[in-house]
């Protein structure tokens, strides 16, 4: 029999060697996952990047969709003559839709299980074609359960294909009054926020149901606590069941050991990180007496509404982080340190701007320029920059501890165009990067390829709006650019070297392109 693959990851490819051995005929992959692209390539299989690129293939007996992130459309789906099974990490009708292990375990249940079931119109909602139950370990965390549900989704599998070839499937139907969904952006009530209010058995479910351990991706949360108006991610604890006549949501000393007071008990963070995915050392950051704070119900309501907004563009802004190569700011050597310079961009100037980008703002139009020169002075032909759009300081606001107040702004120059030309792709870039807002700040500490980054925060940051007081907190050196005016300003509490230094040689780099763009 001949089949289509649509995946990603160790699964789809496990499931792709029992395929051949099966005696299956491979005809297409179709994945952007480089283990299942080195596969195609080893074994001569066709690969495509996406479903749509199946336009013109033959029909094939079966469609197999194994961690698969694409919906299927039913021009797709239509090449199957038999079958289009799906892979679910979850015994369904319940926990359907995304993160079934992680709920799982929020939920406090006694057994989970995997299913192969058709695929329909209504997600993970068609026939069961086979599958296995586990039980959960009293002290299972979704790092384990997700390994054991790896291995039952390739028994079940090496199964259902026994039933295909002797043609014995039974499908059975999913009962609806049975049915739990949770879709991409479903997360739990307080988005994981630890506090005074929390009880331990709350706390145990919470860390067992995000311990994905150090070389797995989270995609769902990491519990965190805020103190001093800094976020932390806690990564593993332990749970005290009794710590009496304290306050709950106070730090304090357990037996040589830093611990938050909860409702009945305490817990103490063993690995925790900062918002950088930094690594800290809890007896650095938490001191008896000290509170942790519990944002207030509403910023939980407005977190969930960015969230809902944020949640889909995750995987472009891992992406992007990932590739990203911030350049430090500028150096002056000469030049006297201070607190802020503004520059007021000659009228001449801004009129030329503008005639030459008629549809564009002038605020876009001078960071992408703004961006171009910083490239210039530094060397470069490629680099990244801290970036803030015109409407991401309002859309996060309330919320700036858990949203990130910039996004990686990655800037390629082109040698063989004009600076007018690399403006303008510039430009339709940062038209693009906007439209995905921004991501939590937990991204890196929730990914090892960001955690582990030699460097994954920008030396400064270019806001295309007047600079917001939450964002100089981060300690960053900011531009912002409004209007006609252009203004440099160091983080609280500290200087930089050059901003009058950096303006005026940027207004001489604006001259120059105006009179020859």
């Amino acid at each position: 029999p001949s089949c289509i693959i649509v995946g990603n990851g160790r699964l789809a490819v496990q499931c792709a060697n029992l395929l051949l051995d099966a005696g299956f005929r491979i005809a297409t992959i179709i994945s952007g996952e480089k283990t299942l692209i080195d596969f195609a390539g080893r074994n001569r299989i066709q690969l495509l990047d996406h479903p749509l690129s199946c336009i013109n293939h033959p029909e094939v007996d079966h469609i197999f969709s194994i961690n698969n992130g694409f919906i299927l459309k039913k021009s797709f789906t239509s090449l199957a003559k038999s079958h289009v099974i799906n892979y679910h990490d979850a015994p369904l009708p319940k926990y359907a839709g995304m993160f079934a292990t992680h709920w799982v375990l929020l939920m406090d249940e006694k057994e989970h299980g995997v299913s192969w079931h058709l695929v329909t119109d209504e997600i993970d909602g068609g026939d069961i074609l086979a599958g296995e139950t586990l039980a959960i370990n009293p002290s299972e965390t979704v790092e384990t359960l997700n390994a054991r549900c790896f291995e039952a989704a390739l028994r079940s599998f090496s199964h259902l294909l026994n039933a295909i070839r002797e043609q014995r499937l039974t499908p059975q139907s999913q009962d609806p009054s049975g049915r739990s969904y949770f879709g991409l952006t479903a997360r739990p009530e307080h988005f994981g926020s630890v506090s005074g209010d929390m009880t331990t058995e709350e706390a145990v479910l919470l860390l067992r149901a995000t311990h994905c351990g150090n070389q797995l991706d989270n995609e769902f949360l990491l519990p965190f606590f805020i103190l001093n108006n800094r976020i932390f991610f806690i990564h593993d604890a332990k749970i005290l069941k009794s710590l009496t006549g304290e306050a709950p949501g106070s730090i304090v000393d357990a037996g040589g050991l830093k611990a938050i007071v909860l409702k009945d008990g305490g817990l103490i963070p063993v690995e925790m990180t900062d918002q950088q995915g930094k690594k800290c050392d809890p007896s650095e950051i938490l001191h008896p007496g000290d509170f942790i704070r519990q944002p207030h119900e509403k910023t939980f309501h407005r977190i969930t509404e960015i969230f809902r907004k944020t949640a889909r563009h995750e995987a472009f802004w891992k992406s992007e982080l990932e590739i990203s190569q911030f350049i430090d700011w500028p150096s002056f050597p000469e030049a006297e340190p201070g607190q802020s310079f503004v520059l007021k961009v000659p009228k001449v100037h801004i009129n030329r701007i503008k005639s030459l980008f008629p549809e564009q703002p002038v605020e876009k139009t001078l960071t992408a320029l703004l961006s171009v020169f910083l490239l210039k002075i530094d060397g470069q032909s490629a680099g990244s920059f801290g970036f803030s759009s015109s409407h991401l300081p309002e859309a996060i606001q309330g919320a700036e501890l858990i949203f990130n107040p910039w996004i990686p702004l990655n800037v390629v120059l082109v040698p063989e165009i004009s600076t007018l030309e690399n403006i303008r792709n510039l430009i339709g870039q940062l038209t693009i990067v906007e439209k995905a807002l921004t991501f939590t700040r937990s991204i890196f500490a929730r990914y090892p390829s960001l955690r582990e980054k030699e460097r994954n925060h920008p030396g400064f940051v270019i806001f295309e709006t007047i600079i917001p007081e939450a964002s100089l907190a981060d300690g960053l050196p900011a531009i912002g650019i409004c209007g006609d005016e252009l203004r440099i300003v160091s983080p609280v509490g500290s200087s930089i070297q050059g901003a009058d230094a950096l303006a005026n040689e940027f207004l001489m780099f604006m001259e120059n392109f105006c009179a020859h763009p």
